[in-house]
């Protein structure tokens, strides 16, 4: 059958709307991510899709191998380039006999550090020859696009062999100074801890993990970090801080004590980030740098991860309460939004009333 509703349409409208997402699920008319929030279109123009709409307009961005496997998974992530848009991504799901999917598209032109409202310093991290360099925050956070940058800054400015292991790939890029090469799970490797084990033998400078999902990847990671490469990844933490205890609380309780070592020896640093509404619509980048000094390295090795934070002040980080209370000073939000992103409220307002 045909839909009643045209991928280019929707996809224009997600692109003039500015949507992070689009979703679609039967019974439902299209919504729309816009700043973080779900809505309808607004002009009605779309309507409610029957479960064989949405099979017929996510069967159209796919291959014809990727709609013969389709019917016989229970969800399917998949990324599909496009003239008009770049690459758009795609996660397929059912709920009960109903398919949804959620669509985003991806930009081609990937923006230096300083434009996505990181500062300068976070490429004083990528000059570390190994370690872990952490990218962590809450889903939809932008850490896809930041970790974009980061690559696209190593590839302009040094002779590395770059690795990227993703699931699906979304940014993709053209080798400059650097040589990249791009692997998606499953088409390549069949998870991303065996693509990690396994990067090794192609000797890159330079390994990013898309996500690390289970012990057997951080186990990997860990290693390949530990055995003189660059490793950056993406975790999901509410803290900078946090992403230490997150890292050795995934190992078996007899396995933790070696993996606080391995993570205080091997760890550069952690950006933890947040995309914040902004009166003016869209949405502005909120963000805390860990850098992983001797102190939070002793922190680390000790168990003391309840102490990072307080460390961070002390030796004067970027702390992501400095960082609200500076986009509320220069009206990039509003307060009570800031408010509801806080991780600590009296130390925001400490900040805010500091200038």
């Amino acid at each position: 059958m045909t839909s009643s509703v045209n991928i280019i349409d929707l996809l224009d409208y997600a692109m003039n709307v500015q949507a992070s997402d689009t979703i679609l699920s039967a019974g439902h008319t299209p919504r729309f991510r816009v700043d973080g929030q779900l809505r309808p279109s607004d002009t009605n123009e779309f309507p409610t899709l029957s479960n064989e709409e949405v099979q017929h307009i996510i069967e159209g961005l796919m291959t014809e191998e990727q709609a013969r496997e389709l019917h016989h998974r229970t969800e399917f992530d998949f990324a599909r380039e496009n003239s008009r848009y770049g690459r758009v991504r795609v996660h397929v799901a059912r709920t009960g006999a109903r398919l949804m999917a959620t669509l985003r598209i991806i930009p081609r032109d990937i923006k230096d550090v300083k434009a996505l409202g990181l500062p300068e310093r976070v490429k004083d991290l990528l000059k570390n020859e190994r370690g872990l360099l952490l990218i962590t925050g809450p889903t939809d956070a932008g850490k896809t696009t930041t970790i974009a940058s980061l690559i696209q800054h190593i590839n302009a400015t040094q002779y590395h062999h770059i690795l990227t292991i993703e699931d699906p790939i979304e940014f993709t890029y053209e080798s400059s100074k650097s040589l990249i090469h791009q692997q998606e799970i499953p088409r390549d490797a069949a998870d991303f801890k065996t693509a990690v084990r396994a990067s090794l033998r192609m000797t890159p400078n330079v390994i990013v993990v898309g996500e690390m999902r289970d012990y057997e990847t951080i186990r990997a990671v860990l290693s390949a970090a530990e055995t003189g490469h660059l490793v950056i990844a993406t975790l999901h933490t509410r803290s900078a801080a946090e992403a230490a205890s997150r890292i050795v609380d995934v190992f078996p309780s007899d396995q933790q004590e070696q993996a606080r070592v391995q993570l205080a020896q091997t760890l550069i640093g952690v950006i933890h980030q947040q995309l914040i509404p902004k009166i003016t619509g869209g949405r502005a980048l909120a963000y805390e740098i860990l850098t992983a000094n001797d102190a939070v390295r002793k922190a680390i090795r000790e168990n003391q991860g309840h102490t990072i934070a307080n460390i961070m002040r002390t030796a004067n980080m970027p702390m992501f309460d400095k960082s609200l209370a500076f986009l509320t000073q220069t009206q990039a939000i509003r307060e009570d939004v800031a408010m509801r992103y806080t991780h600590d409220a009296q130390e925001y307002r400490r900040y805010f009333m500091s200038r």
